[in-house]
């Protein structure tokens, strides 16, 4: 193959990269648009009354906590900055799944085109952040706690992959760790992606459980730790 071909083809798939991450986000701005002005409902954390000068306690889930400060910061008791954040934690969400079922494909999926592979992948991805189920996890403010534990378990699963074809996979591992050490600030179920990592790695990534243990014993070692 020519160079000038491998440019063009490298230019063309960078080129569709970002028209499907611009896809995504318009995707999600749009279905979320409306929620910006909803106001505190229910098991929302200021009372379900818009009382956002609450103290909150930082006792568990800190992470989510700081977040609600954050908004506070920004827009006292207008509500409009916490669905934002929820709405944009949720985008993040999406590109980070994204990347995890486009590496993903690659694996299980090697003979079908790099084309085909983005394009399913692309597709779920966009099934998935527009999918009706995901309502109450974007618009109630209090369910941001799901969503960040997400965020951080995907991007646990995400760095991970990076550790099997990066030629320094040790930086990969470290921010395989801090994503760890991050969603369990934000989430408790973050808790079985130690777990959810080893089945995935015995599964796609080599021969079986024990092989993967052999295989990234120091990293295993690390995340049980």
């Amino acid at each position: 193959m020519s160079p000038e071909i491998s440019d063009r083809e490298g230019a063309g798939t960078s080129g569709a990269l970002w028209l499907r991450a611009l896809l995504l986000c318009l995707a999600v701005a749009v279905c979320y648009a409306n929620s910006l002005q909803v106001p505190f409902l229910l098991d929302d954390p200021f009372g379900g009354h818009g009382q956002a000068d609450i103290r909150f306690d930082y006792s568990t889930r800190p992470l989510v906590w700081a977040s609600f400060d954050l908004n506070r910061a920004l827009a006292g008791r207008e509500t409009w900055s916490f669905h934002v954040f929820n709405a944009l934690v949720h985008l993040a969400c999406g590109f980070l799944l994204l990347g995890v079922l486009r590496r993903t494909m690659s694996h299980v999926a090697p003979r079908l085109s790099a084309r085909t592979r983005d394009e399913l992948a692309f597709i779920t991805t966009l099934l998935w952040s527009c999918h009706p189920l995901q309502t109450a996890a974007v618009t109630y403010v209090s369910q941001r706690a799901e969503m960040m534990g997400a965020l951080f378990y995907l991007l646990v699963l995400y760095a991970f992959l990076g550790t099997s074809s990066a030629p320094r996979p040790m930086r990969w591992q470290a921010l395989a760790l801090l994503s760890l050490a991050l969603g369990l600030a934000a989430k408790e179920t973050v808790a079985t992606a130690p777990l959810a990592l080893l089945l995935y790695d015995g599964l796609f990534l080599t021969p079986g459980l024990l092989a993967a243990l052999r295989r990234r014993r120091g990293f295993y070692g690390s995340v049980a730790l």
